[in-house]
């Protein structure tokens, strides 16, 4: 073999090594960032299901005054808090694949996600006849029943959020 063959050899020998190395340097590092992009993803997810647990078990508290203070036949004060509910459409456009794996786990953030912008539009149209028609005769009665239809909603809400806490936590 002469020097030049031998040149070219070893040159194309770097190359591909070189190259292989560099393919795999890309896939470690892909997968790594695509591990931190979705742990930060459910992360959020989780932060964001935790505020509205919150926020649900502070309705209910605000629902519970309502109807003590209908009862006394004092004023109501307090509006109600809109849930947080742009985590589905997040989601669904960027879902990690550990989620991928759980079909029942994703289907249960839709159903929780729907039930938040069911929650929010109930709440809204209460807090719309809340201030538009307190001077009517039913006003007490109308809002009473819009309570307890909101009161139920927030209760499946925070079963279903307990639930899949306990799912997305495990991941």
């Amino acid at each position: 073999m002469t020097d030049w063959q031998s040149g070219f050899t070893a040159g194309v020998a770097a190359t591909i090594v070189g190259f292989v190395l560099t393919m795999i340097w890309d896939a470690y590092k892909y997968r790594r960032d695509t591990l931190r992009r979705e742990n930060s993803m459910i992360k959020g997810l989780i932060h964001e299901l935790y505020e509205n647990r919150e926020l649900s078990t502070e309705n209910r508290n605000i629902i519970k005054e309502d109807l003590e203070a209908l009862e006394n036949k004092k004023t109501l004060i307090r509006p109600l808090l809109l849930l947080k509910s742009g985590f589905w459409d997040y989601l669904k456009f960027n879902i990690p694949n550990r989620l991928l794996d759980n079909m029942e786990l994703l289907e249960k953030l839709k159903d929780i996600s729907l039930l938040a912008e069911h929650v929010n539009e109930t709440i809204r149209s209460r807090q719309n006849y809340k201030d538009t028609s307190s001077a009517m005769g039913d006003f007490g009665e109308s809002i009473r029943m819009k309570d307890n239809v909101i009161n139920s909603d927030l209760g499946r809400f925070n079963e279903g959020v307990d639930d899949v806490l306990s799912d997305l936590e495990a991941i």
